[in-house]
C-alpha cells in the first residue's frame, strides 16, 4: 500500500510558532495528504502562503481538528485546554507547545535527540519542552552520557519571539522609534560602544556580547573584572563563575550552538559553557516537527492511502 502523507492541522497557525511550523514543515518536506491551518475567530478567514499557495485560515472548533491524524499546537490563547485532549481522544497526535501538559505523567516531554524511545508511551498527546530546557540539554546530554552530571547552574536569555508576535511587534516598534532618535546616537555611549566594536567579529545590534577582549583561560576582559573587584569589594576570596551568551549566532539556524566551553574554577569538575538555539526553531517548531518526523521512523502514524 502507498502511502501518500498524513493529514495534519496547525493549530494557531498565524502566531509566530505556527508561522515557523508551516515554514519548517515545507523546508523539510514532511510528507502531507492534506493541511489544515486554525486560529482564532478573528483570524478566521486570513490566507497564509504555503508551498506558494494561499491556505485560508479556519476558526479552531473541534471539528476543525477532525480527522487530523497530527495537530501542532502552537501555544497560546488556550487552545491546547480546551481542545487538546478532546482531540487526543478522537485519535489524532497532539504535538502541544504550550506548558499545559508538560509535567502532566502521561504526557511525554521528548527532544528527540535526547529521548526519542519515550514516543512509544505516548497516549495521543506529546509535550515540547520550554525553548530554554531544549537548548540546555541539546548541550549537556551528550555530556552527561559521559560523565554524569550531579549539579546545574543556569541563566536564560530569551528573545522576544518567546512572548509571542505582538511582542515581537512591540520590540520592532521600539527598535524604529530608538533609531530615529538620533540624539541617543550622538555623542553618547550608545555611539561609542558602536565605534569600539565596529570591526569586531560578533555583530553588536540586537545582540548580547560577552565583551571583545578575551584573556587566558577562555574568560573575557569584563568578566575578569568582574571576578577581581568582587574579591576586592567584598574583601573575601568568593569564588566567582560569570560567562555571558551571544544569541545572534543561532538566529535561523536549526542547530543547537554550543561553544566557550572551559573549566569552572569555583567548583572541582565543573564546566562553563554557553548554548545558544533560535527560538522559534529547534526552541520550538522545528523540535515539534522532529517529534512527528520520528513518529513516523518508529512506525507509530500510520500514514493515508494514495
Amino acid at each position: 500500500m502507498r502511502v501518500s502523507g498524513y493529514h495534519v492541522v496547525v493549530v494557531g497557525a498565524t502566531g509566530a510558532v505556527g508561522h515557523t511550523v508551516l515554514r519548517v514543515l515545507e523546508q523539510r518536506g514532511f510528507p502531507l495528504a492534506s493541511l489544515r491551518l486554525t486560529a482564532t475567530a478573528r483570524s478566521a478567514g486570513r490566507s497564509v502562503m504555503f508551498k506558494g499557495e494561499p491556505h485560508s485560515i479556519v476558526e479552531t472548533t473541534s471539528e476543525a481538528l477532525r480527522g487530523a491524524q497530527i495537530a501542532f499546537f502552537g501555544g497560546g490563547d488556550g487552545a491546547s485546554e480546551r481542545f487538546g485532549r478532546a482531540a487526543a481522544a478522537e485519535g489524532t497526535i497532539v504535538i502541544d507547545k504550550s506548558a499545559t501538559f508538560r509535567l502532566e505523567p502521561d504526557v511525554p516531554l521528548v527532544i528527540p535527540e535526547i529521548n526519542r524511545h519515550t514516543l512509544r508511551s505516548h497516549r495521543g498527546i506529546i509535550a515540547n519542552p520550554n525553548c530554554s530546557t531544549i537548548t540546555m540539554l541539546m548541550a549537556l546530554a551528550p555530556l552527561h552520557a559521559v560523565v554524569p552530571i550531579r549539579r546545574i547552574v543556569v541563566c536564560t536569555y530569551q528573545s522576544a519571539s518567546g512572548a509571542g508576535r505582538d511582542q515581537m511587534d512591540a520590540l520592532l516598534e521600539q527598535s524604529r522609534r530608538l533609531l530615529k532618535r538620533e540624539d541617543l546616537l550622538r555623542d553618547g555611549a550608545p555611539a561609542a560602544a558602536l565605534e569600539r566594536v565596529a570591526g569586531a567579529a560578533l555583530p553588536a545590534a540586537f545582540n548580547v556580547l560577552p565583551q571583545w577582549k578575551w584573556m587566558p583561560g577562555g574568560v573575557t576582559e569584563e568578566e575578569d573584572k568582574m571576578i577581581q573587584e568582587t574579591k576586592k569589594i567584598m574583601e573575601a576570596e568568593i569564588p566567582v563563575s560569570v560567562t555571558f551568551p551571544t544569541p545572534l549566532s543561532a538566529a535561523g539556524r536549526d542547530t543547537c550552538v554550543v561553544g566557550r566551553l572551559r573549566p569552572d574554577p569555583t567548583v572541582p569538575h565543573g564546566l562553563l559553557l554557553q548554548s545558544v538555539t533560535d527560538n522559534l526553531r529547534k526552541g520550538a517548531a522545528l523540535n515539534a516537527v522532529q517529534i512527528a518526523e520520528a513518529l513516523v521512523a518508529e512506525g507509530l502514524l500510520v500514514g493515508a492511502r494514495a
